[in-house]
């Protein structure tokens, strides 16, 4: 396996220790919100995915929330040491049950989505033994594919912002408001404010007048969500995509109150390059691996 490749296993190997101690937290916060969710009427319960419909189709008991609350928690802590396909799988039905519980009052929200399919595809990873498992380069598609299905859904998210930029274009509707339109982005970020009953500060409402500089950034931000796939082939651009994502997703966080607190972790944990922040520990792990 040549050295890009061992990269990326290394990468994963510590990502996914990670991503389970993120779980871990998670599942913490999860408790808290279902112990205010809970308090609401039956009468509001309105599941709306097949999922649910399925799987919760009535107000779940607290017996059955902390049992697979807790299960999921042991999980995670098992998976840390132990990975195998049947406990990350076990564990991703975990999290899809726990994330959808929210969204069961008659409205849905696409927060989470990246976390519960960082858990999704890490199914398809093996478990690095470094000690007795001889990788080979399987190895590193694997890690490449699980990636992919998380990125793909910024891929497919440019796709349809640069359609709805070539019909702009190709029918010269230029006076329609547009992500082309000069006023795109303020008029965006006062509408998700003033959705919530907040206001957009002064300070942003000077910093929206500057000419050409959000066109440009948005036309970026649509770029990268577009090519975002292409990150598994290249370190570097990895760390670039990885950059812009999370600047764009706390952009939104601060000054939108569009609230992805998941996203911008579950990017940070997937695409951090460790083998730059841990040398040693990389060259080490080159060392002891049986060839």
């Amino acid at each position: 396996m040549e050295n890009k490749d061992l990269i990326w296993v290394y990468n994963y190997k510590k990502a996914y220790s990670l991503l389970m101690v993120f779980t871990v937290l998670w599942i913490f916060f999860v408790v808290y919100d279902y112990t205010i969710i809970s308090q609401r009427p039956s009468i509001l319960y309105q599941p709306i995915w097949m999922f649910q419909k399925i799987f919760m189709p009535h107000p779940v008991s607290n017996v059955l929330f902390y049992v697979v609350a807790v299960s999921s928690l042991a999980l995670s802590i098992y998976n840390i040491y132990k990975k195998n396909i049947i406990s990350s799988l076990l564990l991703f039905l975990g999290v899809l049950w726990l994330n959808a519980i929210k969204w069961n009052y008659g409205c849905t929200s696409a927060v989470g989505h990246t976390f519960v399919l960082a858990h999704l595809f890490s199914i398809i990873v093996p478990s690095f033994s470094f000690l007795s498992k001889k990788l080979n380069i399987y190895d590193s598609y694997s890690v490449k594919v699980s990636l992919i299905g998380v990125l793909v859904t910024y891929s497919m998210a440019g796709f349809w912002k640069f359609l709805s930029l070539a019909k702009t274009i190709y029918t010269k509707n230029f006076d329609q408001v547009s992500w082309l339109h000069s006023d795109a982005v303020e008029l965006n970020a006062i509408v998700g404010r003033r959705s919530l009953d907040n206001t957009v500060s002064e300070f942003m409402f000077n910093a929206y007048q500057i000419p050409y500089f959000w066109e440009v950034a948005t036309v970026l931000v649509f770029a990268v969500q577009l090519t975002a796939v292409l990150a598994v082939f290249s370190r570097v651009y990895a760390s670039f995509v990885l950059l812009i994502l999370v600047c764009f997703h706390l952009f939104n966080t601060f000054f939108n109150d569009v609230v992805f607190n998941v996203a911008p972790a579950v990017l940070l944990i997937l695409l951090f390059p460790y083998h730059t922040f841990f040398k040693k520990d990389y060259l080490a792990f080159k060392d002891n691996l049986v060839r």
